[in-house]
């Protein structure tokens, strides 16, 4: 029966298991690097461009050289540090309030 089918179609996708043996669709906590994919990967593409070495960049000649740090460096995250940037901009807003799904 109709029933019986989808107990079994939940009873298969609660058996898929990610990182740690949890199941990365249901819980708690969101799995934030489940599914994403490794840096690694993202280096081996074709159109990806290496930023150089936060220690190669000596001098920074304009306010536009500071796109030039990796973002898994100090100094980008010494630049990002207080400021409000596009990630947080619409919780800030309050564009994420459960009042703002209502417009």
């Amino acid at each position: 029966s109709e029933t019986r089918k989808t107990t079994k179609m939940k009873e298969k996708s609660n058996n898929k298991v990610g990182v740690e043996g949890r199941n990365p669709l249901i819980g708690d906590y969101p799995d934030v690097f489940w599914g994403a994919v490794p840096m690694e990967h993202l280096r081996e593409h074709p159109f990806f461009e290496q930023l150089a070495p936060p220690t190669s960049i000596r001098h920074l000649d304009s306010m536009e050289d500071v796109s030039l740090f990796r973002q898994d460096s100090w100094q980008w995250g010494a630049l990002h540090n207080g400021r409000c940037t596009t990630s947080k901009l619409s919780s800030a807003l309050g564009f994420l309030e459960p009042a703002a799904a209502s417009f």
